[in-house]
């Protein structure tokens, strides 16, 4: 009867932990779920059929577990979503086999959706560390979709969701292997607010077999495809569409110098076959959104004139820069244009 009392004090909380090969760390990534002794926990761990001590180590845990499963999968995003299915919580997350949470975090996290019944999502601090360095606190601040498109980190650990607006949202794109987390909050964020709190949920782990150290390259890709994505959708003003060119822009010019230090050619990057199986080639995918209506098709009063003409001598530069970059690409070609107001 008490431990029933306890149940209905707090929310549920459903915690998914996609699993792979990584035996050597999920023991304390588990741990760190089980420690936190919360009372309405729910956790489920999806493996992908790992051939190393993994499931050895999640059986240690079985009685505590709400669902585990060993078998071959298409990959993480697939494995989360498999957990996303089963969850029955009201508050969702996930967490890397290599990562952990924080002790407390899960009654902070529990109160302060008690105290905002508002709030759909909210994020907070994440200690990033790697063995034999110094940990190092990283505090994002309030969400803002211009900083958000032009790259600031929400570290996802740190990440919490009302499972009913990733019901509502969809689950994850399973096109995506790598900037998964990052198109789900763009989706997010053009349906409900994004909360920030200063609060310390989890610690995120760097070493050398991580994606985001190991693979890193491979998230350029699948960037460009959820920046494409939401130009064409019409939820962002002028500005933040900008930026997100100005941000594809720069990744093109990064993209093709790095691969220029590697003696390789733009055209020889892709996405593997799991996105459509097609090459995302980053010229094309960039050129193909300097096509894109970066000003409005007419002259309309809720436009600020000054932000209009800074965009287009933005738009300018860009073109001096292209012209330096891609000697091919005609400096004439034609910027969409409105009124007299910004034209040459």
């Amino acid at each position: 009867m008490a431990i029933k009392m306890m149940k209905k004090k707090y929310p549920k909380i459903s915690i998914i932990t996609p699993s792979y090969n990584q035996g050597q760390y999920i023991e304390e990534t588990i741990r760190s779920v089980l420690l936190q002794d919360y009372p309405n926990l729910e956790y489920i761990i999806i493996d992908g059929g790992s051939t190393d001590n993994s499931v050895e180590i999640i059986k240690k845990y079985e009685s505590y577990l709400a669902y585990w499963v060993s078998e071959p999968d298409e990959g993480q995003t697939s494995a989360i979503n498999k957990g996303f299915r089963r969850a029955t919580g009201d508050i969702i997350a996930w967490i890397n086999s290599d990562d952990l949470y924080v002790e407390g975090a899960f009654y902070k996290v529990a109160e302060i959706f008690k105290q905002n019944p508002h709030f759909s999502v909210i994020y907070g601090n994440c200690i990033f560390f790697k063995e034999n360095e110094p940990e190092y606190l990283h505090k994002p601040g309030a969400f803002d979709i211009k900083r958000f498109v032009a790259g600031d980190y929400i570290a996802q650990p740190s990440t919490f969701f009302k499972r009913h607006v990733i019901e509502e949202i969809g689950y994850l794109d399973e096109r995506f292997h790598f900037s998964l987390d990052y198109d789900l909050l763009m989706r997010l964020s053009s349906k409900c607010s994004i909360e920030y709190v200063d609060e310390t949920f989890a610690q995120f782990r760097f070493h050398d077999d991580s994606k985001t150290i190991s693979q890193r390259f491979h998230f350029l890709p699948e960037n460009f495809i959820i920046m494409e994505k939401a130009l064409k959708g019409d939820k962002l003003d002028i500005k933040t569409r900008y930026i997100i060119f100005k941000r594809i822009f720069n990744m093109t010019l990064i993209t093709q110098q790095t691969l220029s230090d590697l003696n390789l050619k733009i055209e020889e990057i892709h996405s593997n076959s799991h996105i459509d199986g097609k090459m995302i080639n980053g010229n094309e995918v960039f050129f193909h959104l300097m096509h894109l209506k970066l000003l409005p098709e007419t002259t309309d009063t809720n436009y600020n004139k000054q932000e209009l003409l800074e965009i287009k001598e933005n738009i300018r530069s860009i073109f001096h820069y292209l012209n330096i970059y891609y000697p091919a690409f005609p400096v004439t070609h034609n910027v969409p244009r409105n009124s007299s107001a910004h034209n040459s």
